[in-house]
């Protein structure tokens, strides 16, 4: 609850600046990294997955796997991060193979159904994740920006 809480209040602080001033439009220099991934960096910090599933909080596990697998795919591909992002349009955009994008795939469908369906997670599904997670992770640092979607062995 606490993460979709941050998350709405990430979004309603990126509507107002959307609308900007021009004081702050035109301006060359990109900031260092986004607020989107700095955002994301801060939700996961002391949030590790498997602290929460020892605690059998099982839907929040899987959500800080997500978040931290979004971390990583922003950190190499930055350009994914736009003012409408959804994770469902990182699946769709981001540069991953079939297998690990079916991988972040399975990562998506868990948040979806524990979080937004309210689907009670098993320890079975939480394990899954963390199968999926670490084939995105592992893929995502293999990843080679402008090598047309090819990563490295």
């Amino acid at each position: 609850m606490v993460l979709i809480l941050l998350l709405l209040a990430f979004l309603a602080k990126r509507v107002n600046r959307a609308g900007g001033s021009s004081l702050t439009q035109g301006e060359d220099e990109p900031p260092a990294e986004s607020e989107l991934l700095e955002s994301l960096r801060e939700k996961t910090d002391g949030r590790a997955h498997d602290r929460l599933a020892e605690e059998l909080r099982y839907e929040e596990a899987i959500h800080a796997l997500l978040l931290s697998a979004l971390t990583g795919i922003l950190a190499k591909q930055p350009e994914l991060d736009t003012p409408s992002l959804t994770s469902r349009k990182i699946l769709r955009d981001v540069i991953l193979e079939e297998e690990i994008r079916h991988e972040l795939e399975i990562l998506i469908q868990a948040v979806e159904l524990c979080i937004f369906a309210k689907r009670e997670a098993s320890a079975t599904m939480y394990q899954r994740c963390v199968r999926a997670n670490a084939a995105v992770s592992k893929a995502v640092e293999a990843y080679v920006p402008g090598a047309d979607g090819e990563v490295e062995a």
